[in-house]
């Protein structure tokens, strides 16, 4: 099996999560928002695993410490992007809000070679 490398398979799994919900965001029909909603996941599948990896081999700190950092920052996503998005969506609309995470989604797909070792 040949390898792709962790900054393409970075990349390529930002990018397929960015594309998947802009799918869901444009297409107006339950199965489309539910296949692109899919593929975000099969994108953020394959990006947590690696982003984690960049941080246990970090050269700025122990192994130990960069995986709790990883940890801690991923903790706090997951506790503040619901009520930022939803507050988002109460000013803008849900659509408007979820451009919030596929704007994420992009900036990691664009530097995703300045996060992971070559």
């Amino acid at each position: 099996m040949v390898g792709f490398g962790g900054i393409r398979v970075l990349r390529l799994g930002a990018l397929v999560a960015a594309l998947g919900l802009a799918f869901a965001l444009a297409v107006p029909v339950p199965i489309a928002a539910t296949a692109g909603f899919a593929l975000v996941g099969i994108g953020v599948a394959n990006v947590i695993p690696l982003l984690f990896s960049a941080a246990g081999q970090s050269r700025a700190s122990a192994p130990g410490m960069g995986i709790a950092m990883a940890a801690t920052v991923g903790y706090a996503g997951f506790l503040l992007g619901p009520p930022v998005i939803g507050f988002a969506a109460d000013v803008l609309g849900l659509r408007a809000a979820l451009l919030i995470v596929l704007a994420a989604a992009a900036i990691v797909a664009a530097a995703g070679s300045r996060v992971l070792p070559r």
